[in-house]
C-alpha cells in the first residue's frame, strides 16, 4: 500500500514508523508527464521487491510542498532512499532501472 503524506510531520510519522524498511520515495507532480508514464512502475516496486522489504511513498510536490521543500527537490520525477529513518541516495528522473538497481544495492 503506497501512503501520500501531506504534511511533513506526518512524512517524518511514516518514516519513523518503518525503519526497518528501505523507504522509496517518489516525489511526483500530476502534471508531469514522466511521472504518469511509470506510476504503473512506482505502484509495483512493493510487490516487486517484497523480499527486500521495501516501502514505497509517493509526494506529490503541489500538495506536499513541505516534503519536497525539506528534500530540495527541483526536478520530476525524483527518487529519495531512505533506509534506517536516514537519507542513503536520489535518483532523478523517470529512470526506473536507476531505482531498481538502487533498492538492489541498498
Amino acid at each position: 500500500m503506497i501512503h501520500h503524506p501531506l504534511t511533513l510531520a506526518e512524512f517524518q510519522q511514516i518514516v519513523c514508523d518503518n525503519k526497518d524498511k528501505l523507504i522509496v520515495v517518489d516525489f511526483c507532480a500530476k502534471w508531469c508527464g514522466p511521472c504518469n508514464n511509470i506510476a504503473k512502475k512506482v505502484e509495483e516496486l512493493e510487490t516487486t521487491f517484497s523480499s527486500f522489504n521495501v516501502f514505497v511513498i509517493k509526494c506529490d510536490v503541489d500538495e506536499s510542498p513541505e516534503v519536497s521543500d525539506e528534500f530540495k527537490i527541483q526536478s520530476l520525477p525524483t527518487f529519495v532512499f531512505i533506509k534506517n529513518g536516514a537519507f542513503q541516495n536520489s535518483v532523478i528522473g523517470a529512470d526506473m532501472n536507476g531505482v531498481v538497481s538502487m533498492i538492489q544495492s541498498l
